[in-house]
Parts: structure tokens; sequence; C-alpha cells
């Protein structure tokens, strides 16, 4: 797709020229306000100190899992620079230019850009110790690292070479080359795609600041073209990856660096290549894959969280308007319109990307004085057959059902699970994810609370719950705009003996009724997860403002789950609920608001 339209056609030697600070009138036409808030930002980063990044922190990742340690100055590293770049930009006195190029030496003299928990030269095995710097490796961070400083040269071209010589662009595009573009064109990771290797948002993301590096520092013809060839045939292998529904299946949080960084690498080719590239927008499964965010979206900051995804997924801004203006879609350009027009300062996800702030910039004022389009009426009903996920909206709820199969990336074990709202309130959860550590991403990985069926909105068959992998799926019997009716026998470890369990979801403007009916060697324990804390009836449980009614008397157990991981309190209260549910075979539950 992406390859066909690129093939053979002239690239521009450089991007952006129009945005270099020397170009006065692309910056003097940013709006006082954005003007006023990036040499805000700028001077803060002018009094904060460069942070340290000894290698004692590098190793933590090896030693004892930690990740943040190490993360954590390492990217404020970048934010600094980021904020002091487009201060200067901004304001283009030089006195944000000392910092600068602090900065830049500083990013520069790292060993590596790869932060630790992906310092290895494959996927799924273990981390080395020390950086692999004979050998560069091409994380998301690494690549993210080189869009960055080349971009900043580009930006301060002229000031950079009169602040300190013209050796210092020199030498930022000798590291970019090293470290980047040789690699990127001389060796192969496994998500440049063209092996067995199942891809994710590795690609997109990764691919969208290989080109912003490539395009922006000015390669030589011959490496530019087998550099933009290259980036074309993994974003084919990547859309021959993704299902045609356009359904992500590592969750809304996620859709930002695949879905939009798919944008955003077609957005670079279109300003090098020219208007050839807008043509791939008129494809369907591009417009489903923008879609998707709007489809799973609840309210405000709120979205249905499958997989390593937080509720909390963040506030939508300058990059998804584009995307939505590229392929005229009203739903997409309102979602991110409401989000910027309450949040115009915010960089939110983005904050250390400067490519994600330069657009933020360049476009603020245009998002905050364009009309919103019409709102559309929620879809009552969508279907996404690729992962297997159902979504109602009626009377009120929004209802998602999650069957698919346990080997979607960044997976939890969740097949048959159900997340529930009524309007912006939760009613039964996913939790997400805890603060990545290695446990999140070894064989140690489904040891962990969140990503075990245990703790999902599905039966189990204690000891035994889901076990991770394709061949642990469900068996959609039918699906309908009121209801799915799934087989989920053979989501279980063959040890839980599960000949059975069949799991019926309906929905109408006043309920949701879920049947469960299952034959198994252990007995079934139903859990439910949610925020509320319920009281207990001999047949029903009862919350503030709704309740969850059973066919027959059960036994329920209620633990409080504290939650004090930094990330899950992003999302959630200090307190979660979990309800385990015994039954003998056969029961059905319904919800409904406590007045209904």
């Amino acid at each position: 797709m992406v390859s066909s339209v690129v093939a053979h056609r002239e690239s521009k030697t450089r991007i952006f020229i129009e945005m270099k600070a020397s170009h006065r009138s692309t910056w003097q036409a940013i709006s006082p306000a954005f003007r006023a808030n990036a040499i805000e930002n700028g001077e803060r980063a002018l009094a904060l100190p460069w942070p340290s990044l000894p290698f004692s922190l590098y190793r933590q990742f090896v030693e004892n899992g930690n990740r943040t340690n190490y993360e954590t100055p390492y990217f404020e590293r970048r934010r600094m620079l980021g904020s002091l770049v487009l201060a200067e930009c901004v304001e283009h006195r030089g006195r944000f230019m000392a910092q600068i190029v602090e900065g830049i030496w500083t990013i520069i003299g790292e060993p590596t850009w790869v932060i630790p928990a992906h310092n290895k030269y494959g996927r799924d095995i273990p981390a080395h110790a020390f950086p692999l710097t004979g050998r560069p490796v091409l994380d998301l961070f690494s690549c993210d690292t080189a869009a960055l400083l080349s971009l900043s040269a580009l930006l301060l071209e002229e000031e950079l070479a009169a602040w300190a010589g013209s050796q210092i662009i020199e030498s930022i595009h000798h590291q970019l080359h090293e470290r980047l573009v040789a690699p990127y064109l001389n060796d192969h990771s496994w998500w440049m795609g063209g092996t067995d290797d199942l891809l994710n948002n590795w690609t997109p993301w990764c691919t969208q600041n290989v080109l912003l590096t490539a395009l922006t520092m000015g390669l030589e013809t011959e490496e530019r073209t087998r550099l933009i060839t290259k980036a074309a045939s993994s974003l084919d292998h990547w859309l021959d990856h993704y299902g045609e529904d356009g359904c992500c299946d590592e969750g809304a949080s996620y859709w930002r660096a695949a879905g939009l960084c798919l944008w955003g690498s077609l957005h670079l080719l279109e300003a090098a290549i020219g208007e050839d590239v807008a043509s791939l927008f008129k494809e369907n499964k591009i417009h489903n894959i923008a879609s998707y965010i709007t489809n799973v979206h609840i309210v405000d900051e709120l979205y249905l969280n499958f997989a390593d995804c937080s509720p909390r997924a963040g506030i939508l801004g300058a990059r998804e308007y584009l995307f939505g203006k590229a392929l005229d879609d009203p739903s997409l350009m309102r979602r991110a319109l409401e989000d910027f027009k309450a949040h115009p300062f915010d960089s939110g996800n983005g904050e250390y990307n400067l490519f994600y702030r330069l657009l933020r910039l360049m476009h603020g004022q245009r998002l905050l004085d364009e009309k919103l389009p019409p709102p559309s009426p929620p879809t009552p009903f969508i279907w996404y057959p690729s992962v297997g996920l159902a979504i109602y909206r009626k009377g009120g709820y929004t209802l998602a059902v999650k069957a698919g199969d346990n080997d979607d990336s960044h997976n939890h074990n969740d097949v048959g699970s159900i997340i529930l709202y009524d309007g912006a309130k939760p009613r039964l959860i996913d939790m997400g994810v805890e603060t990545y550590t290695k446990t999140t991403f070894n064989d140690e990985r489904y040891t962990l609370h969140p990503m075990q069926s245990h703790y999902h909105n599905v039966a189990n068959f204690p000891p035994y719950g889901q076990e991770a992998g394709a061949a642990y799926k469900a068996h959609v019997i039918s699906v309908s705009d009121s209801s799915i009716d799934l087989e989920l026998n053979e989501a279980y470890a063959k040890e839980a003996g599960v000949a059975r369990y069949r799991r019926s979801v309906a929905i109408d403007d006043t309920q949701i009724v879920v049947s469960e009916r299952t034959e198994a060697r252990h007995a079934p324990l139903l859990t439910l997860m949610t925020v509320d804390h319920p009281r207990r009836e001999a047949s029903a449980l009862i919350f503030e403002g709704w309740k969850i009614l059973f066919d027959r008397p059960v036994e329920a157990t209620i633990e409080a789950i504290a939650i004090d991981d930094e990330r899950l309190r992003q999302a959630w209260p200090d307190t979660l609920y979990r309800t385990t549910v015994a039954f003998e075979g056969e029961v059905v539950w319904t919800v409904r608001r406590t007045n209904d």
C-alpha cells in the first residue's frame, strides 16, 4: 500500500525547512498565548540542572527489574531539551542557547540512547546489563532521541553554528548516522517486518522517528531513497498484520503509538514526496484505524481498556485532529478539538517528543479557533472481528465484551471478560496495568494480578484460570446488535477440565443480563471487579446506584484490593473490590440501576 505510492518518486532533501527559527515569519505567526507558554516551559528548563544518568541506574533493570529510576531522568533530559529549543525558536534572543548546547552535549554523550529494558537484539530475550554500543539497538526511544536531535539541529541550524561553530551540526549528524541511519539500513530489527515476528506499535512508532530523523538531517539521495523504501515496506508489513476493521488489540493508549504514528509516518512522507501520499488516506483500513479511538471512547479521558491500557488513556490533541482532518473524519476531529480546547497547553503523553510539541505549537491557535463539528449520535453496536471485541451503547450504558484469544500484544488473559460503564461511572472494570518492570515482559508476566483471568470479569475454575497464547481463545457462537454468545472452554488450562463454559451477554436500555453455563472438573468461581464496595444479600450485590441480581442464592466473597502502584493510582482510587461468586453449573446475573 505505502510502498506502491512512494516507489520511484523523488523526495525532498530536507523537510520542515520553513519551520527553522531563522524563518521568523513562521514563529511570529504563533499566537501570544502559545508563545508565552513555550517561553515559560523553556524558563523552567533553564533553571534545572541536567539530570545524571550513571551506570548504577542503568544496571538496576537487570539487577532488580526497576525501570523507573533510569527512565525518569532519561526522559527529563529530553523534555528539557525540547522545552529549551522551542523557547529559543519563539523568543530568538539567544537566552536559551548555552543550555541547548549543553543539552545536546549531554545527550550525545550518553553511551546509548536505548533504555535498559530494550537493551537486546531480540524481542523475547533477556536484556543485557551493559549498553550494546558496538551494534546499536534501534528501540522506541533511541529512535525518539535521534528525531529530537535531528529536529533540534534543523530548527536552530544557523543559531547553533553561530554559538558553537559548524562542527556541532556535523557532530549531531555523525551521531545520527552512526546510531540510527547506518543500523537501520544495514541491520534488521524484528519491528521492521518481513519475518515471522508479530508486529505491534513499535513498527509505526519507530518508523515515524526514523523518517523524521532522515528527512530533517538531509541525507544523500541514495541513502534517503533506501531509507524511505525500507520504511514504506515496514509500514506495509504492519498494515498487513492489522485487521481490516482497524481494531487496536493493544488498547486505546497504545493506539497513539500505533495508528496515530501511522499518520505521523504518512504526514512526513507527504511532506517529503508530495500529495501522492494523500491518496492513502482514502483507504478503508486507514479510516477504520483512525475511528477506533472514538469507538472505544467513553467520556473525557475514559476509554474501554483491554490489554496494557489504562482506562484513563489520555487526551487527544493536534496530531489526532490532523489525522481526522486528513481523513475528513468529523468524529475524530470533534473528539480532538474537545480535548484540546479544554487542555490547550497540555502536551500529554508526548511531552518529551519535540515533533509532537512542535505540531501543537504550530497548530494550537487554529484548533482553539476551529468550530466543533456537529456531534454524531453514539453508534449503538460495533463489532471488531479481528480482535473479537463487541461494543454496545444502549440506555446510557457502554458495554464491551472481549472474545478473541489470549495472544494480543500487551496481552492479558481476559477472554470473555466484560467492561461496563453507566455514563461516566465505572461499574465492571478492567484494572489496567501496573508500573512497568522487568516482570511485566518476561516469563513471569502472568504472576501479576492484573494480567490474570482471576482479576477480570469472567468465571475461573480455581486453582486454574486462563492461559496465554493463541490456542486459548473464545468461539463466537453468535453476535448481534443486542447480544453476544461465546463458548470459552478453550481459554482455560487443560488441568481445569472445562468441557463447557458458555457465556451469553445481552443488553437493552435498562439492564445487562449474563448467563453462565459450565461443565468442568473444578467448581466455577465468577470474578467481578468494581470501584464500588458491594453489600451482600442472598441473591444480590447492592452498590450505590446499581445492583447485580442473581437468579438464585449465591455465596459471595468480597476482597478489598489496595491500590498503591503509581500507574494504577492515576486511574483508580486507593481501593478496588474483587468479588468472587461461587455457583454450581449455571447462574444468570443481571446488572440494573438501583431504581430499576
